[in-house]
């Protein structure tokens, strides 16, 4: 009796099981069901915070500074918005070109081959002054880290390139090559966060040198070409085994983090459009940032909080200087995360959030108002 109220009981929690995630694929399917993503690879990020918090509607113009393979794109070019998308990645642009090639026919899509720090002068070309929205999903895309030949994964055997843009600037081993270890000891220390910047920048340094000395005496032809496996492989041997244990993700992956950073740009490329998207919005405006790390997160929060806040006073004591209204407002001060569903559906939700920055007047510079 005993043994079959058991399993009875097993039985039911393996219904139940099943049937939550039955409804949990229900809930995603249904949140992306106006959607035709053909990438398998691919799922937008946040997907329903952001069309929650855009309210996109029908005839506005709105910016998508990441075009990636066009998931937030589509979604509001669905709710009937004009879209300029840009993208410094030509395989990306190329490969949603086809996926969206109606919208662009029908001159309802515009694409920019160009990284999102162009926005002022790419608007200013267009004759646009101002846009209703400005959306931008930061960091690398998944279709990015999958492809070996990118060189982002530490997963698999690739190029140590990591460029966004291929057709221009330096990839990730020729920028090792170039600077000296205590440069990439900064990197690591700034862009990574990484403890044992020092130890790891000499170490890698070392090993990708090795390649430039005792030329004569070597035959480079017949040594193994530097991948990125054999780069993740050179930090998980260099870090302690007890220090392996303590972490909760892959001992590269900070270093990853601070070359792929490096090589693109991408906090000076953030600031930037952190400088010029605002002023490029509408009254009732929205600026939509999706970050995946602490670095970029405090940037987008620095800013908001600077745009939405009376300047504080030169002392204290003293009342603040005089300014002109606030123009702007932050929606939800610790922004959107993922739900739990989300990030057991998406893992590259998990350390996603998404903050929104809503203009709400505009000054002429004089102190006065334009509601």
């Amino acid at each position: 009796m005993i043994a079959i109220l058991l399993w009875s009981s097993v039985l039911s929690f393996l219904v139940i099981h099943l049937i939550c995630l039955h409804l949990r694929l229900d809930f995603y399917q249904l949140a992306t069901k106006s959607m035709t993503i053909n990438s398998t690879n691919h799922i937008p990020v946040l997907f329903d915070a952001v069309l929650e918090q855009a309210q996109v509607c029908e005839g506005e113009l709105w910016v998508d500074c990441t075009l990636g393979r066009g998931g937030h794109t589509e979604a509001l070019l669905l709710k009937g918005a004009q879209v300029i998308a840009f993208d410094r990645d030509q395989q990306a642009i190329d490969e949603s070109s086809l996926r969206l090639k109606s919208f662009i026919e029908s001159g309802q899509l515009t694409i920019v081959h160009s990284n999102f720090s162009e926005l002022k002068s790419a608007l200013e070309e267009m004759g646009i002054q101002f846009v209703h929205g400005i959306l931008a999903d930061l960091g690398v895309s998944s279709p990015q880290l999958d492809e070996a030949e990118r060189g982002f994964s530490f997963m698999t055997s690739g190029p140590i390139d990591m460029r966004m843009d291929r057709s221009r600037g330096l990839s990730a081993l020729e920028w090792i090559k170039a600077h000296s270890a205590q440069e990439l000891c900064h990197i690591l220390r700034v862009y990574g966060e990484e403890a044992r910047a020092k130890y790891l920048a000499k170490v890698i340094k070392d090993w990708v040198d090795e390649d430039l000395k005792d030329e004569a005496s070597v035959n480079l032809s017949s040594r193994k070409p530097k991948d990125t496996l054999g780069l993740a492989r050179l930090i998980e041997n260099a870090t302690p085994m007890k220090l392996r244990r303590k972490l909760n993700k892959h001992p590269a992956t900070r270093v990853f983090q601070a070359l792929r950073i490096a090589v693109n740009d991408e906090l000076g490329a953030l600031e930037q459009l952190l400088e010029d998207a605002p002023k490029r919005l509408e009254v009732h405006g929205k600026l939509l940032l999706i970050s995946f790390h602490s670095l970029e997160d405090r940037m987008v929060k620095k800013r908001f909080k600077a745009l939405s806040e009376t300047p504080p006073p030169p002392r204290r004591g003293l009342p603040p200087p005089p300014s002109d209204p606030i123009e702007f407002e932050v929606a939800l001060r610790k922004g959107v995360v993922a739900d739990e569903q989300e990030k057991d559906l998406n893992p590259r939700s998990r350390s996603a959030r998404l903050r929104i920055l809503t203009r709400i007047r505009k000054n002429d510079g004089l102190g006065k108002m334009k509601a």
